[in-house]
């Protein structure tokens, strides 16, 4: 998972996104820009840099889109169940 701007700002003490990415080449943090101009830094690089535990990455959040139309068995949402 990717840091998000608020975790960016409570990593490097940084609230725009210039300082923040001069943080991040001066503690020699591994990271990308994005389009909109904010870096993209990996939580599990985060975690390597500064010691901590495995176990204190996030684990993925499961998204569950059943509850849209066509979404169960796999049908796109344009097949209909209903004969014509």
């Amino acid at each position: 998972m990717i840091l998000t701007k608020m975790e960016l700002m409570e990593l490097t003490g940084g609230k725009r996104k210039k300082e923040i990415i001069a943080w991040l080449k001066a503690e020699g943090f591994t990271f990308r820009v994005k389009l909109d101009g904010w870096p993209a830094v990996h939580e599990a690089h985060v975690a390597d840099k500064l010691g901590a535990p495995k176990q204190a990455v996030r684990k993925p959040v499961e998204v569950r889109l059943d509850h849209l139309p066509g979404a169960k068995h796999g049908k796109k949402a344009q097949e209909s169940t209903r004969p014509a």
